[in-house]
């Protein structure tokens, strides 16, 4: 189980990300449609938490699919055993840190779109 002090950092950096910089990206016309927007969330995401994914052995994975759910989440950070010897990655993931489910509708870059993420944590802050 990860320390509080690096969920928070997470989804610190998801905020600020979504705040900041995703409404400059749809300002700066980088986004066309939701899938744009996926990933400029990944891009910014993976340059901002790179050291803490690493240090943490944390990936973050679009479209990670939910078995039991029969679910597809936008993007998901998720923990990995470096060590396994699974082909498949996502038989490797061994915790789920914050699904992030994102929905692009066009506006202006103060309204760049609805988004909601949700972290399988309870005790994490809530948006």
């Amino acid at each position: 189980m990860l320390p509080q002090e690096v969920l928070n950092q997470i989804d610190r950096v998801i905020k600020e990300t979504w705040i900041h910089k995703i409404s400059k990206d749809y300002a700066d016309w980088y986004m066309l449609k939701e899938d744009s927007l996926k990933c400029c969330m990944y891009y910014h995401l993976r340059s901002q938490l790179d050291d803490l994914l690493r240090e943490h052995n944390l990936r973050i994975y679009p479209e990670f699919y939910f078995r039991d759910l029969a679910y597809f989440a936008d993007l998901a950070i998720v923990q990995v055993d470096p060590d396994s010897e699974e082909e498949y990655l996502a038989n490797a993931v061994t915790d789920i840190i914050a699904i992030i489910e994102l929905k692009y509708t066009a506006g202006t870059a103060d309204r760049t779109a609805t988004v909601s993420y949700t972290h399988l944590r309870a005790h994490e802050t809530k948006a």
